[in-house]
């Protein structure tokens, strides 16, 4: 098989575009909600900012559920067994549901104290805590929305989610606007009306996406009977896989909310710059969980078809171009950063520490992106749930925190040096990772006797 083999290309061109589109659109949203709250003033963008973390622990606590889900379906997928997706989309439905029920009783009730481990200000938390509480009613209605959006991209439609995301972004930017500052007859609301913007567009998101399930992909609409006719042994079977998942996004989150401790005790100005960094990273993210995502696709596809040799080579070209782009990128935009974060409205000591945050991230770039491809589009697609944990849990737990502990709280470095110390852990994983993608041993076939 050459480099130029153009049935690998197509496939990844028609998993990945619109996956990539996907993220890029929800980014969009993320860094025009970031420009927007930013106008109001640094402790709305702070609070927002913190906010968005503790959403984000329970997004990762779901996504950990769907991660499983994505890799059994894919296989599933791959020998055409729809008995059993519609049994993954069931258990995924119950399970993801559950937990948001528990995340809306949380944000309704505790908001203030899930946002008080951060040290923030008065100001500050309570911006926070308001933009929480409503923030937690999109919860179910959302996670139903992405539970289908995966079954979707693992069976060959990822256009479908793309469209009605776009649809939901349209109708947030609309109502950020109005809702914000008043505009468009709106009542000016400021936090308050981002957070009913969001709400409102996932709930557009979630309806549109059922509604063209029920009109145009009719394959995916199982009986009661169907979704829910599952077993001990397959509830057991799916979180053998699931669970390593669950709580490698968990324990990331964790950790990821530790460096934000860290950073909220540096103030709000260091706060207000890793928020307007970490906008910037997530957009520039958006192609390579599409190509992380293809490649899981692709990959448990081989895998489910018993192709092996097949599923380790598409593995190795996956990686190749990941890192590939990633270097592109960082060559290409490295030399206009300062115009790109000027876009989100900060000065003074804000706008130097996130033009310095971004020039880091750009130089480890392609190391971050070599990581996410081989821990989300090939380790895991393989069925290798618990070395993936391992991998990522182990290097962030035991190198990350302690050199941002020690870095940010003992020599009280300042953010853009503390976030050198953090990188080191991405460097160690790639290494780490490339001997285990290396061996083999990654490639699992989940459903040979299913």
């Amino acid at each position: 098989m050459k480099l130029t083999d153009k049935m690998f290309f197509k496939k990844v061109f028609m998993i990945a575009f619109p996956i990539a589109v996907h993220h890029f659109i929800s980014s969009f949203q993320n860094i025009v909600d970031v420009i927007m709250i930013g106008n109001l003033g640094k402790e709305e963008l702070a609070g927002v900012g913190f906010a968005n973390q503790v959403i984000f622990i329970f997004m990762l606590t779901t996504f950990g559920i769907l991660g499983g889900a994505s890799t059994f379906i894919a296989q599933y997928w791959g020998k055409k067994d729809m008995k059993n997706i519609y049994k993954i989309i069931g258990l995924s439905l119950v399970s993801c549901v559950f937990l948001s029920v528990i995340g809306l009783y949380l944000t309704e009730y505790h908001s203030k104290y899930l946002l008080s481990m951060y040290k923030l200000s008065d100001n500050v938390l309570n911006y926070g805590s308001t933009y929480l509480k409503i923030n937690g009613y999109s919860f179910i209605i959302g996670i139903v929305g992405f539970c289908y959006g995966t079954v979707l991209r693992n069976t060959g439609k990822p256009f479908v989610p793309m469209y009605t995301s776009f649809i939901a972004v349209l109708i947030n930017i609309i109502l950020n606007y109005g809702l914000i500052y008043g505009n468009l007859g709106m009542p000016k609301l400021g936090v308050e009306g981002a957070a009913i913007a969001t709400v409102i567009a996932r709930y557009v998101d979630t309806i549109i996406l059922m509604v063209l399930i029920f009109w145009k992909n009719k394959y995916l609409v199982g009986k009661f009977s169907e979704l829910f006719n599952f077993d001990f042994k397959f509830i057991k079977r799916f979180f053998n896989i699931s669970l390593p998942i669950i709580f490698q996004e968990i324990l990331w989150a964790l950790g990821v909310n530790f460096y934000f401790i860290v950073y909220g005790k540096m103030g709000t100005d260091a706060a207000a710059a890793i928020n307007v960094a970490n906008s910037f990273e997530r957009l520039a993210f958006v192609l390579f969980f599409g190509l992380a995502t293809a490649s899981a696709v692709i990959i448990g596809n081989e895998i489910g078809r018993g192709n092996e040799i097949k599923a380790f080579y598409y593995g190795r070209r996956f990686l190749k171009l990941s890192t590939t782009i990633a270097i592109g990128i960082t060559i290409t935009i490295i030399f206009f950063m300062h115009i790109i974060v000027k876009m989100f409205g900060v000065e003074g000591i804000v706008y130097d520490y996130a033009l310095k945050l971004t020039y880091i991230f750009l130089i480890v770039f392609p190391v971050k992106v070599f990581n996410i491809a081989n821990i989300i589009g090939v380790l895991r697609s393989g069925g290798d749930s618990k070395v993936a944990f391992l991998l990522e849990i182990t290097t962030m737990w035991f190198i990350g925190v302690p050199l941002c502990f020690f870095s940010g709280v003992i020599l009280k470095y300042p953010i853009y040096i503390v976030y050198i110390f953090i990188c080191v852990e991405e460097i160690v994983k790639m290494y780490l990772g490339y001997r285990r993608f290396k061996s083999k041993r990654w490639i699992k076939n989940l459903v040979k006797s299913a």
